[in-house]
């Protein structure tokens, strides 16, 4: 998935790509957002090396499907660093030419690849039930909003396309979105709004499009449309942005006054950890359920926000989130050669032993391939992306020096007025 800008809260005063010259958080990375999307991605590839293994013991399959729910965090955390850097001096051309220049390159070059590959052990071309629709839909990344089309082409598509969804609705959001409190009623309305999709999907949307695109073996894609749709995401993306209203620095530094609640803070990390593969492993339908998973994503992001130095917080693991985007994309070739592989070369190996050894093959192969994809693709078009956007944001640039209020620099001014004493650069 996508890196989005991930900076620390600490404004210094620089040139902001959207226009004018502003206060704005540091250009040093946030390396726990990285660790973060690690986590994630190696969940999502767990899911699918588990769905190609030979596995049948229930509890193990049911860790592995757990996998799914990384999506979620990529999206969770992808919320909070756009929100937390989304100005009120918001320039959509600079904005949506950066996000375009990090998304497409490495989209359209995986879309080339299975085009002319194929997608090892499937068939990729029954999801494309738009036909020519699905490539005018895919240019803009609007192939989500199609039953036909969401993940046609490029295998995990509809991820992306939820992603880019989500950057076209984020001034919209932004403009409601202007508080806790505010965040927070919007995303019980997006609860309810995603309850209303489930319910109006399943009894009028789901048939209609099913009748369109008969026949096809049980309408798979159009019935999974259900759950991978933007309109059912909505609610994990706004948890995301809720994360920014929350002041972490101010509750690390208030907790820094007690030992009992000092030492909390440093063991939330892993406290959020366990609770995530307590989930994974309890195979219990209500705490593997949607709401609590967002609740255990936010609580995992505000922990390793409120410890950011900890023993997950390392080289390894922020170079896997740093490359997932890439790894996310590269992933799908390695699974049914390396399953087919390992059945092969090991029959005699137990099946869950046989998983360990493909999903560590499949992690290893996909992060030396983004090593490659990001530095030679990512890597330039994120940086052409950004001068294209500098060029874009100067021609409405005003002079002087103003300050662009994010809602970052809100909660710091806030902190800063709170604690004269603590220094702000």
């Amino acid at each position: 998935m996508p890196n989005s800008e991930n900076q620390p809260s600490r404004p210094t005063s620089i040139t902001n790509f959207d226009g004018g010259t502003v206060n704005k958080p540091s250009s040093v990375r946030l390396e726990w957002i990285d660790v973060l999307r690690g986590i994630a991605i190696l969940m999502v590839i767990l899911v699918h090396v588990g769905t190609h293994s030979h596995v049948q013991e229930k509890s193990i399959t049911t860790f592995t499907d757990y996998g799914s729910r990384g999506v979620q965090l990529f999206f969770i955390v992808s919320a909070f660093t756009l929100f937390r850097n989304f100005t009120q001096k918001f320039n959509p051309k600079s904005f949506y030419i950066r996000r375009y220049a990090r998304i497409a390159p490495m989209f359209f070059l995986a879309l080339i690849f299975y085009a002319i590959v194929g997608y090892p052990g499937s068939k990729l071309d029954m999801w494309n039930l738009g036909g020519y629709s699905t490539y005018m839909l895919i240019i803009p990344f609007l192939h989500g909003l199609s039953p036909y089309s969401y993940n046609a082409l490029v295998p995990g598509g509809w991820s992306v396309a939820c992603e880019f969804l989500f950057y076209y609705s984020l001034p919209f959001l932004a403009f409601f979105c202007r508080g806790f409190r505010s965040t927070l009623i919007v995303l019980c309305l997006a609860l309810i709004e995603a309850d209303i999709w489930t319910r109006l999907y399943q009894g009028h949307l789901e048939p209609f499009f099913s009748g369109h695109a008969s026949p096809i073996d049980l309408n798979r894609p159009i019935g999974d449309f259900i759950n991978l749709a933007f309109f059912y995401q909505i609610p994990v993306f706004i948890s995301g942005m809720l994360l920014v209203y929350i002041n972490i620095d101010a509750i690390r530094h208030s907790c820094a006054k007690s030992k009992i609640l000092s030492s909390a803070v440093r063991v939330s990390p892993y406290l959020a950890a366990i609770i995530l593969l307590a989930a994974a492993a309890s195979g219990n339908a209500t705490l593997q359920s949607r709401m609590v998973t967002i609740f255990v994503f936010f609580f995992l992001v505000f922990s390793f926000g409120l410890s950011p130095q900890n023993l997950l917080v390392n080289k390894a693991m922020i170079l896997i989130g740093k490359y997932s985007y890439s790894i996310y994309l590269v992933h799908f070739v390695f699974l049914d050669p390396y399953t087919k592989l390992a059945a092969r070369w090991l029959p005699n190996l137990a099946p869950i032993l046989q998983l360990i050894v493909v999903y560590g093959l499949v992690a290893t192969s996909s992060y030396m391939i983004s090593m490659l994809t990001y530095r030679f693709i990512e890597a330039p078009f994120i940086n052409l992306g950004h001068k294209l956007s500098f060029a874009v944001g100067a021609r409405n640039r005003p002079t002087g020096n103003t300050y662009a209020t994010t809602p970052t620099n809100r909660l710091v001014a806030t902190a800063s007025s709170t604690n004269p004493t603590r220094k702000s650069g």
